[in-house]
C-alpha cells in the first residue's frame, strides 16, 4: 500500500484549519452566553420629552385642485394659474388633471398668452385622449390656427370634429369658426353656408346677432351671380332676407334691377314676417320707382330749334302721325307723346334724356344730330332709345341703344352690291368733294368695291366750292396730263369682251367677243379719253351733281353707270341735269310714289294734315314710333329691359321704309330702295 509522504507544507496547512475551527466554536459560545445573560438583566427606560408642536396635515391633490378652483372663481387668475400648474405637476394621475389643463389653457388665453394656452390644450389632447375636454381643446387649437392665418388646417380638420356628438355651443363655435375662415379666404359662398348653420346652432340672442352680422358681411362681398345661386338653393327665411336685400343693393347699379324687384316681391309674399326692419320693402319701393314707366307714353328728343330744326320738325310730324294711327287702333287708350327740344346741343340732349326718364316714358325716339351724348345717358339710365342718325358706332354705346336710319355704309353696300351682282360690273371710279361727307362716302365705296371683288381704277376730288369740274374729270380719264405718242395704244382690254348686263332687267346681253356699252371702244381715236371704269360714283348734293353730269358728257364720258346717294333723289337733280341724268342710279330709304297700299295711305293722310308730301325723315320716324308702341303694348312687357329685349327680338317689321329689324348690337338691318332716272322721273327698281 502506497502512502503519501507528509511534507512540512501539508502539515502546516492542516494545523491552520484546525485552529480556525476552534475560533469559530469559541465565537458561537460567547454569543450564546451574551444572549442568555441579556434575558436576566432588567430593562431601563429613558424618558423622552414629547414635541408639543402639531404636525401639518398632508396636502392632497383634491384639496390643491379645489384651492385652484376657488381662486379661479374669485377672479384671481394669476394665483389660480400657479396652483393649477402645481397640481398638474404633482398629481398628473388625479382625475381632475385634464380639467386643470383645460383651466390652464383658458387662463393663459385670458391673459393674452395664446402660445402657452395652445401648449396646454395640445398637452391635454396628447396626455388625456379620452378626456371629455378633448373636443373643446381641439376647437381651441383650431381657433389658434385661425388667428395665425393657418386657414387650410382649419378647413381640413374642423369638419371632422363636426361629425362627433358635440353640444350645440360647441357646434356653434365650429360653424362660426369655419365661416370666419372661409370669409378670410375669400370663399364667401361657403362662409355664408357655415354662418347660417352657426346661427341655427346658437341659442343666445347676442350670439345670433353677431353671426348674422358676419353673414351679412360675407353676402355683401358676393356678386349677384353667386347670390342668385344661393337664393335658388335655400328656403331659409333668415338667409333669404339677407340675400334679397344684398341682391337689390347690387342691382341699383346693375343693368337688370327688374330681377331684383321680382326677387324682393317674391320674398315679401312668401315671408312677410321676416322683414322686421323693413329693409326689403324699402329697397323694393326704391328700385320700383327707378324702373317705373308708362307703356302708353313715348319720349322724343328732337332738334326743334337750332341748326337742325328742319329735320327735327319733319321727324316730329311722322311721330305724331304714328301716335294718331296707333291711338285710333287702341280706341279706349290714348298714347302720350312727351317732346324735349335738344336745341341742336349735346348737353341739352343729355338733360332731355334725364327729364324723359323722370316722366316715366317707355322709350325714346331720337335724337338726330346729338346722338352720342343722348345715347350714353340713355344707356346709363337703362332706357331704350332708337336714334335717327347716320353717325358711326352709335349702337355701340350699349345694349339699350338702337339706330333706325339710313347710313352711308348701307347706301354704298346697296349700290355696289347691285352693280356687282346684278350688272356684273368690276371696275369703278369715284369723283368726290373734299369735305367730310365726300371723304366718308369715297372710302366706304372703295371698301365695298374690294369686298365685292371689284377694282377701283380712278379716284379724283374737287373743292367744295368748285363749279367748273373739267380738271378733275380730265384727270380721271387721262386727258389732264400729256401722254407721249409712243405710250398711247388702242388695244382693247380683256374686260371689254365680257357680256354686259341690262340696267333694267339685270340680264346678260350680247355674246362673248362682242362689246355692249363698251366705253373703251372709243380709245382707238388719238387724244380720246381713257375710260377704264364701268361705273362712276359721285357722292354729292343734287345741285353739285346737276353741274357735274353735263360736264361729263362734254368731256366725252358716256355709256358709264352714274351712281349717287339719296341726295340725288331730288327734283333739283332732274331740273338741273335734265337729260344728262338719264339712267343715273341712287339709293333712298323711302319711296313716296310707292304703289304699296300702306305707303299710299300714309302719303295721302300726311298730305291732308300737313299740306305736303312726306319724305324719308317723316317715314322713318313714323316706323320707329310704331316699332316702340307695338313692342310696349305686349302684355308681358313689365320693365324697360323687357322692352329692349322685345325690340331686339323683332324679326321683320314691314314699315314704310322697307323691311326692318335690328342685329344683336342694335344696328338696323334694312333693305334700301334703289332708283334710276328714266325719262325725267325716278323709277324704283323692283
Amino acid at each position: 500500500m502506497n502512502r503519501r509522504r507528509c511534507t512540512g507544507a501539508t502539515l502546516f496547512s492542516r494545523l491552520r484549519k484546525e485552529r480556525e475551527m476552534i475560533f469559530v466554536w469559541l465565537a458561537w459560545g460567547i454569543l450564546f452566553l451574551a444572549f442568555f445573560l441579556s434575558g436576566c438583566v432588567q430593562k431601563v427606560v429613558i424618558p423622552v420629552e414629547p414635541d408639543k408642536r402639531t404636525p401639518p396635515a398632508e396636502e392632497t391633490g383634491h384639496t390643491l385642485f379645489h384651492k385652484a378652483e376657488n381662486l379661479f372663481e374669485s377672479g384671481s387668475y394669476p394665483e389660480s394659474l400657479a396652483v393649477f400648474e402645481s397640481f398638474v405637476k404633482r398629481f398628473p394621475r388625479e382625475s381632475d388633471a385634464d380639467t386643470a389643463l383645460m383651466r390652464i389653457g383658458t387662463i393663459r388665453k385670458m391673459l393674452g398668452d395664446s402660445d402657452a394656452a395652445r401648449l396646454a390644450y395640445e398637452k391635454l389632447i396628447q396626455t388625456y385622449p379620452e378626456s371629455r375636454f378633448v373636443s373643446e381643446a381641439r376647437v381651441e387649437v383650431l381657433e389658434s390656427d385661425y388667428q395665425k392665418g393657418k386657414y387650410d388646417r382649419v378647413i381640413r380638420e374642423a369638419p371632422a370634429l363636426l361629425l362627433k356628438d358635440l353640444p350645440d355651443s360647441m357646434q356653434k363655435r365650429l360653424f362660426t369658426l369655419l365661416g370666419d375662415t372661409y370669409l378670410a379666404s375669400g370663399v364667401f359662398f361657403d362662409a355664408v353656408r357655415y354662418y347660417l348653420m352657426g346661427f341655427h346652432a346658437a341659442t343666445i340672442g347676442p350670439d345670433r346677432d353677431k353671426i348674422l352680422s358676419r353673414m351679412e358681411e360675407a353676402i355683401g362681398q358676393m356678386d349677384n351671380d353667386a347670390i342668385r345661386i344661393l337664393m335658388r338653393r335655400t328656403d331659409d327665411p333668415v338667409l333669404k332676407s339677407r340675400l334679397v336685400v344684398a341682391f337689390g343693393i347690387n342691382a341699383e347699379d346693375s343693368e337688370n334691377p327688374e330681377e331684383a324687384i321680382d326677387a324682393l316681391k317674391d320674398f315679401l309674399d312668401r315671408y312677410p314676417r321676416h322683414d322686421p326692419d323693413g329693409k326689403a320693402r324699402a329697397l323694393l319701393e326704391k328700385l320700383t320707382s327707378t324702373v317705373a314707366f308708362d307703356r302708353h307714353a313715348i319720349g322724343c328728343l328732337l332738334p326743334l330749334s337750332g341748326a337742325y330744326q328742319t329735320y327735327g320738325k319733319k321727324a316730329l310730324r311722322g311721330i305724331e302721325m304714328a301716335l294718331a294711327d296707333f291711338s285710333a287702333a287702341l280706341g279706349h287708350q290714348q298714347v302720350k307723346l312727351i317732346v324735349k327740344d335738344t336745341r341742336s346741343d349735346p348737353e341739352s340732349a343729355k338733360a332731355g334724356v334725364r327729364e324723359l326718364v323722370k316722366a316715366e316714358v317707355a322709350a325714346i325716339i331720337g335724337p338726330i344730330a346729338e346722338a352720342e351724348s343722348a345715347a350714353a345717358e340713355a344707356q346709363k339710365l337703362k332706357i331704350p332709345i332708337i336714334t335717327l342718325t347716320q353717325k358711326e358706332n352709335i349702337p355701340k354705346s350699349g345694349d339699350y341703344v338702337f339706330r333706325n336710319f339710313m347710313t352711308p355704309r348701307m347706301q354704298v353696300e346697296t349700290l355696289v352690291g347691285f352693280c356687282a351682282n346684278k350688272l356684273g360690273l368690276t371696275r369703278f371710279a369715284v369723283l368726290y368733294p373734299e369735305e367730310s361727307y365726300g371723304d366718308t362716302l369715297m372710302n366706304l365705296f372703295w371698301d365695298a368695291v374690294i369686298a365685292h371683288g371689284g377694282t377701283m381704277v380712278g379716284v379724283e376730288s374737287y373743292s367744295a366750292d368748285q363749279t367748273d369740274f373739267s380738271d378733275p374729270i380730265k384727270k380721271l380719264v387721262g386727258l389732264y396730263y400729256h401722254v407721249p405718242d409712243e405710250i398711247e395704244r388702242t388695244a382693247v382690254s380683256d374686260w371689254e369682251l365680257k357680256p354686259q348686263a341690262d340696267v333694267e332687267t339685270g340680264e346678260m346681253q350680247g355674246e362673248a367677243g362682242t362689246v355692249h356699252a363698251a366705253p373703251m371702244a372709243r380709245l382707238r381715236k388719238k387724244g380720246a379719253p381713257y375710260i377704264d371704269f364701268q361705273a362712276l360714283f359721285i357722292p354729292d348734293a343734287p345741285d353739285k351733281a346737276g353741274l357735274i353730269l353735263p360736264q361729263l358728257t362734254y368731256n366725252e364720258i358716256r355709256e358709264v353707270y352714274l351712281l349717287g346717294t339719296n341726295l340725288w333723289h331730288s327734283q333739283k337733280l332732274l331740273d338741273m341735269a335734265q337729260k344728262y341724268a338719264q339712267d343715273a342710279m341712287m339709293t333712298d330709304g323711302f319711296n313716296v310714289h310707292s304703289i304699296s297700299e300702306p305707303t299710299k295711305s300714309f302719303v295721302e293722310r300726311f298730305a291732308a294734315v300737313y299740306g305736303e308730301k312726306p319724305g324719308f325723315m317723316e317715314a322713318v320716324a313714323y316706323d320707329t314710333a310704331r316699332i316702340i308702341l307695338e313692342a310696349a303694348m305686349k302684355p308681358y312687357i313689365r320693365f324697360r329691359s323687357h322692352l329692349k329685349d322685345e325690340i331686339l327680338r323683332l324679326s321683320v317689321f314691314q314699315g314704310l321704309t322697307g323691311p326692318t329689324s335690328f342685329d344683336s348690337g342694335g344696328e338696323v338691318k334694312k333693305t334700301l330702295f334703289l332708283f334710276r332716272v328714266k325719262e325725267g322721273r325716278f323709277v324704283e327698281f323692283q
